[in-house]
């Protein structure tokens, strides 16, 4: 098995458990992970298992940019992905509160708090090859992309593959096998 899937696959393990256990002998209870950092993880490894249409990252070596809205939930765990690598390319992390501060990136989270605000950003990225993700109940259903979900504590994926197949993305089979689908978009 592949580093990249394992990872996946630890990542995927990781959010689907409602609580991970800390090798901890001292009798203390179990650390939960913080939900952003799996979402940080997440984000970093949707640049490994998205194709994007053919010049839409741009050169060879220029860098895969993830936009996030707010940043602040994050709490420092995004500055991990600064100094990564995806796709043989530089992993770089930049800042939006409107359509034109994303103009470039590769994949966009939207964790706006305002669903108007959401639904016009998708709007605009409609057609485009960006991976939008959200966390917002009715995201994927939409028009974006890959939603997180928390059911029952534990972190899940929504994926509209229509919306993908518009965006003109290819998911990887092992991304699809661990989300749920749904459908949707957005007049």
């Amino acid at each position: 098995m592949g580093i990249l899937r394992r990872a996946l696959i630890f990542a995927v393990l990781s959010a689907s458990a409602a609580r991970v256990v800390d090798a901890q002998t001292d009798g203390t209870p179990p650390a939960e992970v913080p939900e952003y950092r799996l979402k940080a993880a997440f984000l970093y490894s949707f640049a490994k298992f998205v194709d994007w249409p053919e010049g839409s990252l741009g050169e060879p070596g220029d860098p895969i940019t993830i936009g996030i809205y707010d940043p602040v939930p994050f709490k420092g765990f995004i500055k991990d992905l600064q100094d990564s690598k995806a796709k043989q390319r530089p992993v770089i992390v930049r800042y939006g509160r409107k359509a034109a501060d994303f103009e470039g990136c590769h994949i966009v989270f939207l964790n706006a708090p305002d669903d108007l605000l959401i639904k016009a950003l998708l709007r605009h990225f409609r057609n485009r090859p960006v991976l939008t993700v959200g966390e917002r109940s009715g995201f994927a259903r939409w028009g974006g992309v890959v939603n997180f979900r928390l059911r029952e504590d534990r972190l899940r994926l929504e994926i509209n593959r229509t919306a993908a197949e518009r965006a003109g993305l290819r998911l990887s089979a092992q991304l699809l096998e661990v989300s749920d689908l749904v459908d949707g978009e957005l007049p």
